[in-house]
């Protein structure tokens, strides 16, 4: 009660009062949590985030259905790329899109992938000089955005998105001609290969292990997104002696890569794949080794 008094006296700049006791802190989580238990549905951490954004006196964003969906205020162009996105996906969506990819080998359409092409989607983040459209991750964010939406299953996070930035910020002059333009295109999909267990972790037990004039990758890794569709597959891998991770680039078909495609209930593409005894050049390397 005694918080219900100081909120009454001072306002939120009572959550700032310190007290005596043990218990009395810059932040009054046994009031909070009184107060959020009164709230009507929703769960805690939603309640927990409306109390802390009326305690700090942040403007309550209003509701999607009221905006439209708009999460944030767009531009212009960002509202062009909005809005081409929701015209191609809409089309999708009325032509029964994710029940036609059902069970196909693909998990998604190769026509909507290539009109994603042909619109510069594919190769949104790529520079321009690479047959991309050069743009950043906010305009990537909103293509992300109204597929999450139309719960479209592409591979654009996977290729457009991880495989684009990666080979930007990582590659060789020689590896972004010869592979960022088969990802603007639209011709050639990745896939990350990192997690090796149910939960995400920071260990990495897939090793590169030092053969002549490359290197050898014996190890699995699970729940690939896209890694039973995709052409080629960035594997991060533990450097031999246990001093670093390192990305490698290989093709899918790779001899000793072994890839167990798994059925998610989403309908996207996810796959278990194993690594025997597979050799990799240093031209493989994406960046420098164990970093």
């Amino acid at each position: 009660w005694r918080y219900e008094v100081l909120m009454a006296e001072d306002g939120y700049d009572a959550l700032l009062w310190s007290g005596p006791g043990e218990e009395d802190g810059a932040l009054a989580r046994t009031w909070l949590r009184t107060k959020a238990n009164s709230i009507a549905g929703g769960s805690n951490e939603m309640q927990f985030n409306m109390l802390g954004k009326s305690a700090l006196g942040l403007p309550s964003k209003p509701s999607l259905r009221a905006t439209g969906g708009e999460t944030v205020d767009l531009d212009p162009e960002h509202r062009q790329i909005r809005e081409t996105v929701q015209a191609m996906l809409g089309d999708a969506r009325e032509q029964a899109y994710v029940r036609a990819v059902r069970g196909t080998k693909r998990r998604h359409s190769a026509d909507l992938w290539q009109s994603f092409a042909a619109a510069g989607l594919t190769g949104l983040l790529v520079p321009e000089h690479y047959g991309g459209s050069g743009l950043g991750h906010a305009e990537a964010a909103i293509v992300m955005q109204e597929l999450g939406r139309m719960m479209i299953p592409l591979p654009f996070l996977s290729t457009s998105v991880v495989a684009a930035t990666a080979l930007i910020n990582g590659g060789s002059e020689a590896q972004k001609q010869q592979l960022l333009p088969a990802i603007a295109d639209g011709s050639t999909l990745y896939a990350l290969a990192v997690d090796e267990a149910s939960k995400h972790g920071s260990t990495i037990g897939l090793r590169a292990t030092a053969r002549g004039e490359g290197f050898v990758l014996d190890g699995g890794k699970t729940f690939v997104a896209d890694g039973g569709i995709c052409d080629r597959l960035i594997v991060a891998a533990a450097s031999d002696g246990g001093t670093g991770i390192s990305l490698f680039i290989l093709a899918s078909d790779a001899p000793g890569v072994t890839i167990a495609r798994r059925h998610l209930i989403d309908e996207r593409d996810a796959a278990d794949i194993r690594f025997d005894n597979v050799a990799v050049s240093r031209a493989d390397l994406l960046g420098e080794a164990g970093k």
